[in-house]
Protein backbone atom coordinates (compact mmCIF):
# COMPACT_ATOMS: atom_id res chain seq x y z
CA UNK A 1 0.00 0.00 0.00
CA UNK A 2 1.12 3.52 -0.65
CA UNK A 3 2.05 5.54 2.40
CA UNK A 4 -1.09 6.93 4.02
CA UNK A 5 -3.45 4.79 1.95
CA UNK A 6 -3.97 2.43 4.87
CA UNK A 7 -5.17 5.22 7.16
CA UNK A 8 -8.59 4.41 8.61
CA UNK A 9 -11.02 7.24 7.91
CA UNK A 10 -14.36 5.70 8.92
CA UNK A 11 -15.78 2.69 10.72
CA UNK A 12 -19.29 1.29 10.32
CA UNK A 13 -21.14 -1.83 11.43
CA UNK A 14 -24.18 -3.84 10.64
CA UNK A 15 -25.38 -6.83 12.62
CA UNK A 16 -22.85 -9.15 10.98
CA UNK A 17 -19.91 -7.10 9.74
CA UNK A 18 -17.34 -4.47 10.61
CA UNK A 19 -16.40 -2.13 7.74
CA UNK A 20 -13.28 0.01 7.73
CA UNK A 21 -12.97 2.71 5.08
CA UNK A 22 -9.40 3.61 4.18
CA UNK A 23 -7.99 6.90 2.96
CA UNK A 24 -7.54 5.54 -0.57
CA UNK A 25 -11.27 4.74 -0.78
CA UNK A 26 -10.93 1.00 -0.24
CA UNK A 27 -13.20 -0.70 2.23
CA UNK A 28 -12.29 -3.71 4.33
CA UNK A 29 -15.32 -5.74 5.46
CA UNK A 30 -14.81 -8.53 7.99
CA UNK A 31 -17.14 -10.65 10.12
CA UNK A 32 -18.04 -8.98 13.38
CA UNK A 33 -17.86 -12.45 14.97
CA UNK A 34 -14.05 -12.15 14.77
CA UNK A 35 -14.32 -9.61 17.59
CA UNK A 36 -16.59 -10.97 20.35
CA UNK A 37 -16.33 -7.85 22.54
CA UNK A 38 -17.42 -5.61 19.66
CA UNK A 39 -20.16 -8.07 18.74
CA UNK A 40 -21.52 -7.95 22.30
CA UNK A 41 -21.08 -4.18 22.67
CA UNK A 42 -24.08 -1.88 22.52
CA UNK A 43 -24.34 0.34 19.42
CA UNK A 44 -23.29 3.44 21.37
CA UNK A 45 -20.00 1.77 22.31
CA UNK A 46 -19.38 0.63 18.73
CA UNK A 47 -19.70 4.12 17.28
CA UNK A 48 -17.26 5.50 19.88
CA UNK A 49 -14.05 4.66 18.00
CA UNK A 50 -10.85 6.58 17.50
CA UNK A 51 -7.72 6.29 15.42
CA UNK A 52 -5.11 4.87 17.78
CA UNK A 53 -1.78 5.40 16.03
CA UNK A 54 0.17 8.23 14.46
CA UNK A 55 -0.13 6.69 11.01
CA UNK A 56 -3.87 5.95 11.33
CA UNK A 57 -3.39 2.20 10.96
CA UNK A 58 -5.07 1.18 14.22
CA UNK A 59 -8.55 1.76 15.57
CA UNK A 60 -9.58 1.68 19.21
CA UNK A 61 -12.92 1.36 20.98
CA UNK A 62 -12.25 2.71 24.48
CA UNK A 63 -15.65 1.69 25.87
CA UNK A 64 -14.99 -2.00 25.19
CA UNK A 65 -11.17 -2.01 25.44
CA UNK A 66 -10.60 -3.23 21.88
CA UNK A 67 -7.82 -2.09 19.54
CA UNK A 68 -7.48 -3.37 15.98
CA UNK A 69 -4.24 -3.06 14.07
CA UNK A 70 -4.96 -2.71 10.37
CA UNK A 71 -1.88 -4.67 9.28
CA UNK A 72 -2.87 -7.67 11.40
CA UNK A 73 -6.48 -7.38 10.30
CA UNK A 74 -5.48 -7.36 6.62
CA UNK A 75 -3.32 -10.47 7.15
CA UNK A 76 -6.19 -12.24 8.90
CA UNK A 77 -8.66 -11.28 6.18
CA UNK A 78 -6.20 -12.39 3.50
CA UNK A 79 -5.77 -15.75 5.26
CA UNK A 80 -9.53 -16.19 5.58
CA UNK A 81 -9.82 -15.81 1.82
CA UNK A 82 -7.52 -18.78 1.40
CA UNK A 83 -4.87 -16.94 -0.55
Amino acid sequence: MAEGSDRVTNVTFNEETLVLRLADGCMLTVPLSWFPRLLAAPPAARVNWEVDSDDGAAVRWPDVNVTLDLTRLLKRAHGAMGT
